[in-house]
């Protein structure tokens, strides 16, 4: 079977996508500005705390400060940016977190308390607190992630536009004619050779493309449109 109509049908799936990465973009923009806008208020609730705390401290000791408007917004974008910076830097892959974290089993705890879900998830936390303030953080980093994915949408959108779509198409083509599985030992001899990174991110885009332990595969919804799209 020809690669060539599977190829352009391939290319138009990924201009598709880059367009709906394009469509993603501005509301990902406009929630990470609104989040960060929350974590801004956070920023200035939590400094004028501190700022009270620490006159309070003073006065005790019989000293005599009082926080000005300046010292309040100081902190106040000391900690923003900060939080920013952080959201920015932390993957927020939930692999990072450690069996200490999430020890125990909450459902016990309630269970134990005798109350629902709903009403017991506050003392969860408490019970957990390395665990409530990961949530904590996760939702004080949420606006900056979100700036973050609003880049990565546009850089995915310039990458799908312009990838190199032969070799994916090529081994779309020959899975397509099979009736089975293509072995590991035919997809070594027929792609050991090409940018294996670069033709299974394209692969990606497509459900339907199905790796085994003993080989590769197609669903059969796919394997009929990729020989409808062959005949035209």
């Amino acid at each position: 079977m020809s690669s060539g109509p599977i190829d352009a049908w391939l290319r138009r799936q990924m201009r598709r996508d880059a367009n709906v990465c394009l469509a993603l973009a501005p509301a990902a923009l406009a929630g990470g500005i609104l989040v960060s806008a929350f974590g801004y208020l956070f920023c200035l609730f939590l400094s004028w705390m501190l700022l009270v705390g620490a006159e309070s401290v003073i006065s005790m000791c019989g000293g005599n400060w009082k926080p000005n408007s300046t010292w309040l917004k100081a902190l106040t974008w000391f900690l923003w940016v900060w939080l920013m910076v952080a959201g920015f830097r932390h993957s927020g892959d939930p692999a990072d977190l450690t069996e200490d974290e999430l020890s125990g089993d909450p459902g016990n705890w309630q269970s134990h308390i005798g109350l629902g879900v709903p009403a017991a998830s506050p003392w969860v936390l408490l019970m957990f607190p390395q665990a409530s303030s990961r949530v904590v953080l996760d939702l004080l980093h949420l606006g900056p992630r979100m700036l973050r994915g609003t880049i990565q949408l546009f850089r995915e959108s310039g990458w799908l536009r312009t990838a190199e779509t032969a070799d994916a198409s090529r081994l779309l083509s020959m899975l397509a004619v099979r009736a089975g599985r293509m072995d590991w030992a035919d997809y070594t001899t027929e792609f050991g050779g090409v940018d294996q990174a670069q033709m299974w991110r394209v692969l990606r885009f497509l459900p339907g493309v199905v790796p085994l332990e003993s080989g590769i595969t197609l669903t059969e919804e796919l394997r009929s449109l990729l020989r409808s799209v062959h005949h035209g």
